[in-house]
């Protein structure tokens, strides 16, 4: 077999990894060393559900309280653009990455999609980072917030995250490791493990957007437990009624109870999974046990689907919110009851008409 535009290094990656690792288990002809895998629809089942389900959740969120209270706070702002590069992150990741088997046999695919992917999840990452500093900020010393904090200003930084994120992931992929990323084999692209320095780049990029948003947290999270711990033994009531004092412990405690929410949340749906992928990445694909590879793709559906829990999560939190998704679950409970009551009521009337009749 002829390889055409191929190095040494991409020969030995070649033969050392003939088939495509996707997550599917693949066959391999020997003749040609073209893939055709053995579509698992199980496993595609269940990512076009983790994608369905993150478009649901985001886009009900920006339909039924995003966009109305986009005038509001600056972290509803925050939260939109969250719920949007999520909403992108199922379209053009999930989607066609994980729930499409054949999608290696479109050689721009096989270049864009996983420095995509890396994008939209270090956005997502950063953003969360966003979302509690503004929270810490704004129940710190809301006075100052109000002043220097404008949604001017948070829409020009979310832009900036947007940009240098994109940068980050996407120009080292295209540039850096452009000759020894894909390989065209006969009009198909396979994978295989990349060298030495693109190891190195995927671990730090991994542990870093696991470990930013948990040291945001964990910082965040520390000072306000020290806060309420603090001005807690200091509440009082005196004798002309002022109760701001109050006010503010009872503000800081619920801040409290949602980063610790928050922070839980995060690590229980990514620590299993970057723990299991940068084992993986170190050792190789071709070294990994059995076990390792369910871990992998078990702790990979847990962590793929956190972007359908935020908007759940932050609906929840915000006040406004809250009463929105109430009013709306009434509503949706009455409705049976006034279909019904219609239903009777026209039962009434063909009694009494065939009564008289």
């Amino acid at each position: 077999m002829k390889l055409i535009n191929t190095t040494g290094m991409e020969m030995r990656n070649i033969s050392a990894h003939p088939c495509i690792y996707s997550g599917l288990s693949p066959n391999c002809n020997n003749s040609s060393n073209i893939v055709s895998p053995k579509v698992n629809v199980t496993e595609m089942l269940l990512w076009c559900t983790v994608g369905v389900t993150i478009i649901i959740t985001n886009s009900a969120y920006l339909i039924v309280v995003g966009l109305k209270e986009r005038y509001k706070k600056n972290s509803t702002v925050i939260v939109n653009s969250t719920c949007f590069v999520s909403i992108l992150y199922s379209m053009m990741y999930i989607l066609p990455r994980r729930a499409n088997p054949f999608w290696y046999q479109v050689p721009i695919l096989c270049r864009i999609l996983s420095p995509l992917g890396q994008a939209f999840a270090v956005i997502i990452c950063i953003h969360l980072c966003l979302i509690s500093l503004d929270r810490y900020f704004s129940i710190l010393n809301p006075f100052s917030y109000k002043k220097y904090v404008t949604k001017k200003r948070v829409i020009i930084l979310i832009s900036i995250i947007w940009i240098a994120s994109s940068a980050v992931c996407i120009v080292p992929v295209v540039l850096i490791f452009k000759r020894i990323s894909t390989v065209a084999l006969y009009a198909k692209c396979q994978e295989y493990d990349g060298p030495q320095e693109e190891k190195v780049y995927v671990f730090i990029l991994f542990l870093a957007l696991f470990s930013l948003p948990l040291i945001v947290s964990l910082l965040t999270y520390c000072h306000l437990t020290l806060i309420i711990q603090f001005h807690t033994k200091g509440v009082f009531i005196n004798r002309n009624g002022d109760i701001m004092k109050q006010k503010q412990s009872w503000r800081r405690k619920k801040a409290y109870r949602q980063f610790s929410i928050l922070l839980i949340t995060f690590v229980i749906f990514f620590l299993p999974y970057i723990t299991v992928y940068l084992v993986i990445k170190q050792l190789g694909h071709d070294r990994i046990s059995t076990f390792m590879h369910y871990m992998l793709l078990i702790t990979r559906y847990i962590a793929f689907f956190y972007p359908a829990i935020i908007p759940l999560l932050y609906a929840y939190f915000t006040a406004d919110s809250k009463k929105k998704l109430q009013e709306l679950s009434k509503r949706a409970t009455r409705l049976p009851k006034r279909i019904n009551d219609a239903s009777d009521d026209r039962i009434r009337r063909c009694s009494v008409r065939e009564r008289y009749i």
